[in-house]
């Protein structure tokens, strides 16, 4: 399909849009047909426009088995149902198979995929990390123990997180980090990052990179307690978090 095509597909769900609204409380599947309908005028929107952060062979399939899910439920329902409905499905089936067939950004969102892969290629070759899932926002590196999931986010505690993948619920950030190896720099982490040029996300993966590189090496090759240290560092560092809010506002 032409980027023209396309573009003729998306305004046709786009016109359909109102009068499925209408629909929406007259029944659950009207109400579902409605919000997955926006989403897939959203979604090709987002290939218009050139919107580097969607991974969007994944994101298709993921929708084309919504799409199947509701195909079948109209086989159910009245003829009057899947006459009102039966050519939105096939607008959205051909928005779909445009979708699934643009490839994501190899290098991500404002190269972040890129930058992350340089910045922390010592995972791979000094800790025998490998990388276990990435898609244009970032990268998930995995050693078989131990994970560390590096995203664009401009919440640092989103932008970076590892643990034990065995205890999914024990999550890590690089505050803790700090903390545990005594830098004080855990106390002047922003609440949120400014990401919004290239060099800017490549200053914050290099500093993030660097704690990782002075102070992980135990957390990186899994050494005997070195998890319950850094849960015991976690809740030191929480506390005293707790304490200097007090101290400030009162109780």
């Amino acid at each position: 399909m032409t980027t023209s095509s396309l573009q003729e597909q998306v305004k046709l769900l786009e016109h359909s849009l109102p009068y499925l609204q209408q629909l929406r409380t007259s029944t659950p599947f009207a109400n579902d047909v409605y919000e997955a309908a926006v989403y897939w005028r959203d979604l090709g929107r987002s290939v218009l426009e050139g919107d580097d952060r969607v991974d969007y062979p994944t994101r298709a399939r993921e929708e084309k088995a919504l799409l199947e899910t509701l195909t079948n439920l109209l086989g159910s329902r009245s003829s009057d149902e899947r006459e009102r409905y039966v050519g939105v499905f096939e607008i959205a089936k051909t928005i779909l198979a445009h979708v699934e067939a643009t490839p994501p950004s190899r290098n991500g969102h404002l190269r972040t995929v890129a930058i992350i892969k340089t910045e922390f290629d010592f995972l791979q070759t000094d800790y025998g990390f490998k990388i276990d899932d990435e898609d244009p926002m970032g990268v998930r590196y995995s050693s078989g123990s131990t994970y560390v999931d590096l995203q664009y986010s401009k919440e640092p505690y989103l932008s970076c997180s590892f643990g034990l993948e065995s205890k999914k619920d024990a999550v890590f950030w690089i505050d803790d980090l700090l903390f545990l190896c005594g830098d004080s720099k855990y106390r002047s982490l922003t609440q949120s990052l400014n990401l919004d040029t290239e060099d800017e996300v490549e200053k914050w993966f290099r500093f993030v990179a660097d704690v990782f590189k002075r102070c992980g090496h135990e957390v990186l090759s899994n050494q005997p307690g070195i998890f319950d240290r850094l849960a015991h560092a976690q809740s030191k560092r929480d506390a005293e978090y707790v304490a200097a809010l007090n101290e400030k506002y009162g109780n």
